[in-house]
Protein backbone atom coordinates (compact mmCIF):
# COMPACT_ATOMS: atom_id res chain seq x y z
CA UNK A 1 0.00 0.00 0.00
CA UNK A 2 1.53 3.32 -1.05
CA UNK A 3 1.78 6.11 1.48
CA UNK A 4 1.78 9.86 0.91
CA UNK A 5 5.20 11.41 0.67
CA UNK A 6 6.18 13.77 3.43
CA UNK A 7 8.58 14.05 6.31
CA UNK A 8 7.54 12.87 9.76
CA UNK A 9 8.04 15.61 12.37
CA UNK A 10 10.04 14.95 15.55
CA UNK A 11 8.56 16.22 18.80
CA UNK A 12 11.86 17.49 20.16
CA UNK A 13 12.30 19.79 17.15
CA UNK A 14 9.15 21.70 18.16
CA UNK A 15 9.49 21.86 21.96
CA UNK A 16 6.76 19.24 22.41
CA UNK A 17 6.82 16.23 24.74
CA UNK A 18 4.75 13.11 25.30
CA UNK A 19 4.42 13.94 29.00
CA UNK A 20 3.72 17.68 28.98
CA UNK A 21 2.51 18.22 25.42
CA UNK A 22 2.84 21.90 24.49
CA UNK A 23 3.32 23.02 28.10
CA UNK A 24 6.51 24.50 29.44
CA UNK A 25 7.63 21.88 31.94
CA UNK A 26 7.42 23.20 35.52
CA UNK A 27 7.67 26.92 34.66
CA UNK A 28 9.56 29.42 36.77
CA UNK A 29 7.44 30.95 39.53
CA UNK A 30 9.57 34.01 40.20
CA UNK A 31 12.00 36.42 38.54
CA UNK A 32 15.31 37.88 39.81
CA UNK A 33 15.31 40.84 42.21
CA UNK A 34 15.64 43.42 39.42
CA UNK A 35 12.24 42.39 38.05
CA UNK A 36 10.42 42.30 41.38
CA UNK A 37 8.39 45.45 40.54
CA UNK A 38 6.69 43.31 37.87
CA UNK A 39 6.17 40.35 40.15
CA UNK A 40 4.89 42.39 43.08
CA UNK A 41 2.28 44.00 40.88
CA UNK A 42 1.39 40.74 39.15
CA UNK A 43 0.87 38.92 42.46
CA UNK A 44 -1.44 41.69 43.72
CA UNK A 45 -3.18 42.34 40.44
CA UNK A 46 -6.59 41.04 41.42
CA UNK A 47 -6.79 43.33 44.45
CA UNK A 48 -5.71 46.28 42.31
CA UNK A 49 -8.45 45.47 39.81
CA UNK A 50 -11.06 45.33 42.56
CA UNK A 51 -10.02 48.66 44.11
CA UNK A 52 -9.34 50.15 40.64
CA UNK A 53 -5.77 51.23 41.44
CA UNK A 54 -4.05 49.11 38.76
CA UNK A 55 -3.50 52.01 36.35
CA UNK A 56 -1.99 54.21 39.02
CA UNK A 57 0.32 51.38 40.09
CA UNK A 58 1.47 50.78 36.52
CA UNK A 59 2.13 54.49 35.97
CA UNK A 60 4.36 54.46 39.05
CA UNK A 61 6.19 51.30 38.04
CA UNK A 62 9.74 51.77 36.65
CA UNK A 63 10.52 51.02 33.01
CA UNK A 64 12.69 47.91 33.35
CA UNK A 65 15.17 46.60 30.80
CA UNK A 66 13.68 43.37 29.49
CA UNK A 67 16.98 42.41 27.84
CA UNK A 68 18.26 41.57 31.34
CA UNK A 69 16.01 38.51 31.39
CA UNK A 70 18.58 35.73 31.39
CA UNK A 71 16.87 32.89 29.53
CA UNK A 72 13.79 31.49 27.85
CA UNK A 73 12.09 30.48 31.08
CA UNK A 74 12.44 33.95 32.56
CA UNK A 75 11.06 35.43 29.36
CA UNK A 76 8.04 33.15 29.50
CA UNK A 77 7.13 34.19 33.05
CA UNK A 78 7.70 37.84 32.15
CA UNK A 79 5.35 37.45 29.18
CA UNK A 80 2.64 36.10 31.49
CA UNK A 81 3.04 38.91 34.02
CA UNK A 82 3.22 41.72 31.47
CA UNK A 83 0.33 40.54 29.30
CA UNK A 84 -1.88 40.19 32.36
CA UNK A 85 -0.89 43.71 33.46
CA UNK A 86 -1.84 44.95 30.01
CA UNK A 87 -5.30 43.38 30.16
CA UNK A 88 -5.90 44.67 33.68
CA UNK A 89 -4.85 48.17 32.64
CA UNK A 90 -7.10 48.16 29.57
CA UNK A 91 -10.28 46.71 31.08
CA UNK A 92 -10.31 47.74 34.76
CA UNK A 93 -12.87 50.52 34.16
CA UNK A 94 -15.00 48.49 31.76
CA UNK A 95 -15.96 49.09 28.16
CA UNK A 96 -16.47 52.84 28.56
CA UNK A 97 -13.05 53.26 30.13
CA UNK A 98 -10.77 51.59 27.59
CA UNK A 99 -7.63 53.71 27.02
CA UNK A 100 -6.05 54.77 23.76
CA UNK A 101 -2.51 54.10 25.00
CA UNK A 102 -0.76 51.36 26.97
CA UNK A 103 2.00 52.96 29.10
CA UNK A 104 5.59 52.29 28.15
CA UNK A 105 6.27 50.61 31.51
CA UNK A 106 4.31 47.62 30.20
CA UNK A 107 4.26 48.22 26.44
CA UNK A 108 8.02 48.33 25.83
CA UNK A 109 9.08 45.22 27.76
CA UNK A 110 6.02 43.25 26.63
CA UNK A 111 6.70 44.02 22.98
CA UNK A 112 10.40 43.26 23.42
CA UNK A 113 9.90 39.94 25.19
CA UNK A 114 7.25 38.81 22.73
CA UNK A 115 9.41 39.77 19.76
CA UNK A 116 12.19 37.60 21.14
CA UNK A 117 9.74 34.72 21.68
CA UNK A 118 8.21 35.17 18.23
CA UNK A 119 4.84 35.95 19.78
CA UNK A 120 2.29 38.73 19.37
CA UNK A 121 2.39 41.25 22.25
CA UNK A 122 -0.97 40.17 23.57
CA UNK A 123 -2.55 37.73 26.02
CA UNK A 124 -2.37 34.31 24.36
CA UNK A 125 -2.67 30.67 25.33
CA UNK A 126 1.04 30.79 26.20
CA UNK A 127 0.28 33.43 28.84
CA UNK A 128 -2.90 32.10 30.35
CA UNK A 129 -1.89 28.47 30.42
CA UNK A 130 1.27 27.06 28.91
CA UNK A 131 3.67 28.91 31.21
CA UNK A 132 1.36 29.90 34.07
CA UNK A 133 1.01 26.76 36.15
CA UNK A 134 2.66 25.15 39.13
CA UNK A 135 2.21 22.14 41.39
CA UNK A 136 0.65 22.83 44.79
CA UNK A 137 2.84 20.06 46.17
CA UNK A 138 6.12 19.89 44.20
CA UNK A 139 6.65 16.27 45.29
CA UNK A 140 3.40 15.04 43.71
CA UNK A 141 2.31 14.45 40.13
CA UNK A 142 0.93 17.45 38.20
CA UNK A 143 -2.69 16.30 38.04
CA UNK A 144 -5.74 18.55 38.16
CA UNK A 145 -6.06 18.51 41.96
CA UNK A 146 -2.38 19.44 42.34
CA UNK A 147 -2.30 22.42 39.98
CA UNK A 148 -2.77 26.16 40.40
CA UNK A 149 -1.81 29.33 38.58
CA UNK A 150 1.40 31.25 39.21
CA UNK A 151 -0.35 34.55 38.47
CA UNK A 152 -4.11 35.14 38.71
CA UNK A 153 -5.57 37.85 36.52
CA UNK A 154 -9.08 38.09 37.99
CA UNK A 155 -11.61 35.63 39.37
CA UNK A 156 -9.58 34.10 42.21
CA UNK A 157 -9.85 30.35 42.68
CA UNK A 158 -12.28 30.08 39.77
CA UNK A 159 -9.65 31.55 37.45
CA UNK A 160 -7.03 29.19 38.85
CA UNK A 161 -9.30 26.17 38.33
CA UNK A 162 -10.15 27.29 34.79
CA UNK A 163 -6.49 27.39 33.84
CA UNK A 164 -5.72 24.19 35.73
CA UNK A 165 -8.35 22.40 33.65
CA UNK A 166 -6.75 23.83 30.52
CA UNK A 167 -3.25 22.78 31.64
CA UNK A 168 -4.48 19.27 32.46
CA UNK A 169 -6.01 18.94 28.99
CA UNK A 170 -2.67 19.94 27.50
CA UNK A 171 -1.03 17.12 29.48
CA UNK A 172 -3.82 14.72 28.48
CA UNK A 173 -2.89 15.49 24.88
CA UNK A 174 0.82 14.74 25.34
CA UNK A 175 0.66 10.98 24.58
CA UNK A 176 -1.49 11.72 21.52
CA UNK A 177 1.10 14.10 20.09
CA UNK A 178 3.67 11.31 20.27
CA UNK A 179 1.12 8.93 18.75
CA UNK A 180 0.48 11.31 15.84
CA UNK A 181 4.15 11.23 14.93
CA UNK A 182 4.24 7.43 15.38
CA UNK A 183 1.15 7.08 13.21
CA UNK A 184 2.67 9.07 10.38
CA UNK A 185 5.87 7.02 10.63
CA UNK A 186 3.74 3.86 10.52
CA UNK A 187 2.06 5.13 7.36
CA UNK A 188 5.45 5.76 5.80
CA UNK A 189 6.64 2.29 6.81
CA UNK A 190 3.35 0.57 5.90
CA UNK A 191 3.23 -0.69 9.50
CA UNK A 192 -0.41 -1.49 10.26
CA UNK A 193 0.11 -2.78 13.84
CA UNK A 194 1.98 0.40 14.79
CA UNK A 195 -0.70 2.58 13.20
CA UNK A 196 -3.39 0.66 15.09
CA UNK A 197 -1.61 1.26 18.39
CA UNK A 198 -1.12 4.96 17.63
CA UNK A 199 -4.80 5.52 16.77
CA UNK A 200 -5.83 3.82 20.00
CA UNK A 201 -3.61 6.20 21.99
CA UNK A 202 -5.01 9.22 20.12
CA UNK A 203 -8.59 8.21 20.87
CA UNK A 204 -7.81 7.57 24.55
CA UNK A 205 -6.15 11.00 24.86
CA UNK A 206 -9.20 12.67 23.36
CA UNK A 207 -11.43 10.80 25.81
CA UNK A 208 -9.26 12.01 28.70
CA UNK A 209 -9.34 15.59 27.40
CA UNK A 210 -13.13 15.49 27.16
CA UNK A 211 -13.38 14.08 30.68
CA UNK A 212 -11.10 16.83 32.02
CA UNK A 213 -13.03 19.56 30.22
CA UNK A 214 -16.28 18.31 31.74
CA UNK A 215 -14.82 18.95 35.21
CA UNK A 216 -14.73 22.71 34.61
CA UNK A 217 -18.04 23.08 36.45
CA UNK A 218 -16.62 21.69 39.70
CA UNK A 219 -14.80 24.85 40.79
CA UNK A 220 -15.33 27.50 38.12
CA UNK A 221 -18.76 29.08 38.59
CA UNK A 222 -20.39 30.30 35.34
CA UNK A 223 -21.36 33.67 36.84
CA UNK A 224 -17.82 34.29 38.10
CA UNK A 225 -16.42 33.41 34.70
CA UNK A 226 -18.85 35.72 32.91
CA UNK A 227 -18.50 38.63 35.36
CA UNK A 228 -14.86 38.51 36.45
CA UNK A 229 -12.84 36.43 33.98
CA UNK A 230 -14.27 36.64 30.47
CA UNK A 231 -14.06 40.47 30.14
CA UNK A 232 -10.29 40.38 30.68
CA UNK A 233 -9.81 38.04 27.72
CA UNK A 234 -11.26 40.58 25.27
CA UNK A 235 -9.24 41.92 22.36
CA UNK A 236 -8.54 45.37 20.98
CA UNK A 237 -10.81 44.92 17.97
CA UNK A 238 -13.89 44.85 20.20
CA UNK A 239 -16.89 47.18 20.17
CA UNK A 240 -15.47 49.01 23.20
CA UNK A 241 -12.61 50.34 21.05
CA UNK A 242 -14.74 50.85 17.95
CA UNK A 243 -17.41 52.82 19.86
CA UNK A 244 -14.74 55.22 21.15
CA UNK A 245 -13.32 55.73 17.68
CA UNK A 246 -10.10 53.89 18.53
CA UNK A 247 -8.36 51.79 15.92
CA UNK A 248 -6.90 49.57 18.62
CA UNK A 249 -4.37 50.12 21.40
CA UNK A 250 -1.21 52.22 20.99
CA UNK A 251 1.86 50.71 22.64
CA UNK A 252 3.73 53.73 24.02
CA UNK A 253 7.41 53.69 23.16
CA UNK A 254 6.90 50.94 20.59
CA UNK A 255 4.82 52.38 17.75
CA UNK A 256 2.42 55.30 17.23
CA UNK A 257 0.13 53.02 15.26
CA UNK A 258 -2.63 51.27 17.24
CA UNK A 259 -2.54 47.48 17.39
CA UNK A 260 -5.60 45.27 17.00
CA UNK A 261 -5.70 41.74 18.40
CA UNK A 262 -8.57 39.31 18.72
CA UNK A 263 -9.52 38.15 22.19
CA UNK A 264 -7.86 35.17 23.84
CA UNK A 265 -9.69 31.86 23.42
CA UNK A 266 -9.28 28.10 23.49
CA UNK A 267 -9.14 28.25 19.68
CA UNK A 268 -5.55 29.46 20.13
CA UNK A 269 -4.58 26.15 21.75
CA UNK A 270 -2.42 23.91 19.58
CA UNK A 271 -3.93 20.64 20.83
CA UNK A 272 -7.14 20.34 18.81
CA UNK A 273 -5.53 21.80 15.70
CA UNK A 274 -2.92 19.04 15.98
CA UNK A 275 -5.68 16.42 15.91
CA UNK A 276 -7.23 18.12 12.87
CA UNK A 277 -3.85 18.08 11.11
CA UNK A 278 -3.01 14.47 12.00
CA UNK A 279 -6.46 13.14 11.08
CA UNK A 280 -6.75 15.23 7.92
CA UNK A 281 -9.92 17.07 8.96
CA UNK A 282 -10.88 19.28 6.01
CA UNK A 283 -11.78 22.68 7.44
CA UNK A 284 -13.33 24.08 4.27
CA UNK A 285 -14.46 27.69 4.62
CA UNK A 286 -13.18 27.74 8.23
CA UNK A 287 -9.58 27.18 7.14
CA UNK A 288 -8.62 30.88 7.00
CA UNK A 289 -10.11 31.69 10.41
CA UNK A 290 -8.48 28.64 12.02
CA UNK A 291 -5.11 29.50 10.50
CA UNK A 292 -5.45 33.06 11.82
CA UNK A 293 -5.48 31.73 15.38
CA UNK A 294 -2.09 30.10 14.81
CA UNK A 295 -0.55 33.54 14.81
CA UNK A 296 -1.26 33.58 18.56
CA UNK A 297 0.64 30.34 19.18
CA UNK A 298 4.35 29.97 19.96
CA UNK A 299 6.18 29.67 16.59
CA UNK A 300 7.42 26.12 17.18
CA UNK A 301 3.91 24.91 17.99
CA UNK A 302 2.29 26.33 14.88
CA UNK A 303 5.18 24.91 12.84
CA UNK A 304 4.46 21.50 14.38
CA UNK A 305 0.85 21.70 13.23
CA UNK A 306 1.94 22.65 9.73
CA UNK A 307 4.45 19.78 9.72
CA UNK A 308 1.67 17.36 10.66
CA UNK A 309 -0.46 18.65 7.80
CA UNK A 310 2.40 18.03 5.37
CA UNK A 311 3.43 14.69 6.82
CA UNK A 312 2.32 11.25 5.57
CA UNK A 313 -1.49 11.21 5.45
CA UNK A 314 -3.14 8.88 7.96
CA UNK A 315 -6.50 9.56 6.36
CA UNK A 316 -5.35 8.65 2.85
CA UNK A 317 -3.68 5.48 4.11
CA UNK A 318 -6.80 4.31 5.94
CA UNK A 319 -9.14 5.26 3.07
CA UNK A 320 -7.04 3.51 0.44
CA UNK A 321 -6.85 0.24 2.37
CA UNK A 322 -9.42 -2.40 3.20
CA UNK A 323 -8.68 -2.76 6.90
CA UNK A 324 -11.97 -2.48 8.80
CA UNK A 325 -10.25 -2.27 12.17
CA UNK A 326 -8.19 0.73 11.06
CA UNK A 327 -11.28 2.37 9.61
CA UNK A 328 -13.17 1.90 12.87
CA UNK A 329 -10.27 3.28 14.93
CA UNK A 330 -9.90 6.27 12.63
CA UNK A 331 -13.62 6.98 12.78
CA UNK A 332 -13.51 6.51 16.54
CA UNK A 333 -10.97 9.33 16.80
CA UNK A 334 -13.19 11.58 14.72
CA UNK A 335 -16.24 10.71 16.79
CA UNK A 336 -14.52 11.61 20.07
CA UNK A 337 -13.10 14.78 18.53
CA UNK A 338 -16.66 15.70 17.53
CA UNK A 339 -17.86 14.92 21.07
CA UNK A 340 -15.12 17.11 22.51
CA UNK A 341 -16.23 20.01 20.33
CA UNK A 342 -19.84 19.43 21.38
CA UNK A 343 -18.74 19.55 25.02
CA UNK A 344 -16.97 22.84 24.33
CA UNK A 345 -20.15 24.26 22.76
CA UNK A 346 -22.21 23.19 25.78
CA UNK A 347 -19.70 24.96 27.99
CA UNK A 348 -19.96 28.18 25.99
CA UNK A 349 -23.74 28.02 26.39
CA UNK A 350 -23.54 27.50 30.14
CA UNK A 351 -20.75 30.01 30.82
CA UNK A 352 -21.65 32.71 28.30
CA UNK A 353 -24.90 32.39 26.36
CA UNK A 354 -27.06 31.86 29.44
CA UNK A 355 -26.10 35.38 30.59
CA UNK A 356 -26.86 36.99 27.22
CA UNK A 357 -28.77 40.22 27.82
CA UNK A 358 -28.33 40.16 31.60
CA UNK A 359 -26.41 43.40 31.82
CA UNK A 360 -26.79 43.50 35.60
CA UNK A 361 -24.28 40.64 35.86
CA UNK A 362 -21.49 43.11 35.15
CA UNK A 363 -22.63 46.66 34.35
CA UNK A 364 -19.06 47.57 33.32
CA UNK A 365 -19.38 45.25 30.32
CA UNK A 366 -22.90 45.64 28.88
CA UNK A 367 -21.81 44.48 25.42
CA UNK A 368 -19.85 41.41 26.53
CA UNK A 369 -22.25 39.17 24.62
CA UNK A 370 -22.21 41.12 21.36
CA UNK A 371 -20.24 38.48 19.45
CA UNK A 372 -21.80 35.33 20.92
CA UNK A 373 -23.70 34.52 17.71
CA UNK A 374 -20.45 34.66 15.75
CA UNK A 375 -18.62 32.53 18.34
CA UNK A 376 -21.32 29.88 18.41
CA UNK A 377 -21.54 29.78 14.64
CA UNK A 378 -17.81 29.21 14.38
CA UNK A 379 -17.77 26.45 17.02
CA UNK A 380 -20.78 24.65 15.57
CA UNK A 381 -19.35 24.76 12.06
CA UNK A 382 -16.07 23.34 13.37
CA UNK A 383 -17.94 20.56 15.17
CA UNK A 384 -20.09 19.75 12.15
CA UNK A 385 -17.06 19.80 9.86
CA UNK A 386 -15.14 17.30 11.96
CA UNK A 387 -17.45 14.32 11.64
CA UNK A 388 -18.18 14.25 7.90
CA UNK A 389 -14.61 15.18 6.98
CA UNK A 390 -13.18 11.74 7.57
CA UNK A 391 -16.10 9.32 7.69
CA UNK A 392 -15.38 6.29 5.55
CA UNK A 393 -17.84 4.05 3.77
Amino acid sequence: MASDVGDVPRLEDYHVSKKFGFLLEDPLTDLPEYFQPWMRLARNMEAMIKNETIREEIHQMPLLDHTRLANHREQRLAQVALSFMMQAYVWVFGEDGVPAVLPKQVAVPLAGVCEHLGMLPFITNMAYGLANWKRKDPTKAPDLENLETIITLNGGNDFSWLLSVYVTMEMDCGPALGAMVDAQQAVKNNDTPKLTEALEIMELSLQNMKKTLSRMYEQCAPEVFYKDIWPYFHGFNSDAFINKGLGGLIYEGVSPEPKQFIGASFAQSSTIQSFDAALGVELGTLKTKVEETRGYMPPAHREFIIALWHGPSIKTYVESGNNKELQQLYNGCLEVLTQFRSCHIQMVVRYLIIFDGKKEVNPKFPNASSHFTEIMGFLKNLRDTTKPAGLLD
